[in-house]
Parts: structure tokens; sequence; C-alpha cells
């Protein structure tokens, strides 16, 4: 399955969102054997993050390695100024974050990662942030355009191209791995059925 979508209309997403999310099976990590030379599922061997400084929504800067370390992490890749797939991939989060139980959101953090850091500042993403509802626990942050190729080698896209990137959702442990991508445009109830697997382990 191809982790890349351009050119889609939005009606036809949607219409795949929905199949999707009638005839859900849930992606349970133990049960999957699943190698790294395909563009879905467990990431093997698990690639550490790098610290790679991020401007923050609320404008701290940190680095990536840090912004996960200590929870199960959902990532996606996205830009404000994105009106075909990024308000999908939004809509997911939102669906995500609405969904986890109030005794493990603590456990749990949303990282949207804009790939346009010319226009993406920490304002426009908190007031992306604000508009799509997010509550404690879901930020956005963007990285430098010089460490863009390697924000974009690292979830499985070779080359800059805002109008065509992934719409898989990255799942990175505790320990600032990245361990797991979903299929594109996933069911939000198999990203929160991953997070509360490794919740559960981290209890």
């Amino acid at each position: 399955m191809s982790g890349t979508l351009s050119c889609v209309s939005r009606r036809r997403l949607l219409q795949a969102i929905a199949s999707a999310s009638a005839s859900l099976v849930a992606a349970r990590l133990p049960a999957l054997e699943l190698t790294s030379n395909i563009e879905h599922g467990r990431v093997d061997p698990p690639l550490l993050l790098p610290s790679l400084p991020m401007r923050c929504a609320d404008g701290t800067v940190s680095d990536l390695a840090s912004l996960t370390r200590g929870f199960a992490t959902a990532a996606h890749l996205m830009f404000t100024g994105c009106s075909s797939t990024c308000p999908i991939q939004a809509a997911i989060f939102q669906r995500v974050q609405s969904l986890l139980p109030q005794d493990r959101a603590h456990q749990i953090r949303l990282l949207s990662i804009s790939i346009d850091p010319v226009r993406d500042t920490p304002r426009e993403l908190k007031v992306w942030l604000a508009r799509l509802g997010a509550r404690p626990g879901w930020t956005a942050a963007v990285p430098a355009s010089t460490d863009m190729p390697q924000i974009l080698q690292l979830f499985g896209l070779g080359r800059i191209n805002i109008s065509d990137h992934t719409t898989q959702v990255q799942i990175i442990d505790r320990s600032g791995r990245l361990i797991w991508r979903t299929g594109t445009l996933p069911p939000p109830e198999s990203v929160v059925d991953i997070l509360l697997q490794m919740t559960a382990k981290m209890t």
C-alpha cells in the first residue's frame, strides 16, 4: 500500500475512511509479523528519533526526541495551508483524542509535524490546533528547513513536496523510537487500539 496520496478528491477520501471504519479490524502489534521492507506495519528494527530542534505551537523550542520521550506518541505530517488530505488527517486525530480514556490520556501524545517551515509559524500552528479543538496532549511543531529532508526520510518520504506527503500515522514508543507505521488515513479506532496497547505496558 502506498504511503502517499495526491490529487485525490476529498469525497473519495471520505468514502475510503467511512468504508475502512465500517470494516475495521484492529491492528494489534503482537499479532503482526511485518518487516521493514514494506511501507506499513512494524518498523524492525525500531528507528531512534533524532534530537532535531522543533518550534512548537506554544512558542517554545524543543526537539523531536524530547517531544515524544516518555509518551506513547502518534505523529503525522501536515501543514496548515493544506485543504485536501490534511483536514482529514486532523479529523482522525480529533477522533483519536476523543476516544482516549481519561486514565490513559496523560500517557499519550499526539504530534502534528508541519512540513511547511516557511509559512507555519508557532502562531499559525496554535491557531490551527485551536480551530480543531485540540486538548492538552495534542501539540504541533515545525522543524527547521534544513532538517526537513531528515524528517521526511524518517517518516518514509524521501523528498520535499508538500502537495504529496505521507498520510500515515507514525507510532513512537516512550523511548523515542519509531516502531510502527499505519496504512494511509487509518481509522481512528485502530490508532487508539495501538496506543492503548502501548500504555498498558507502561502501567
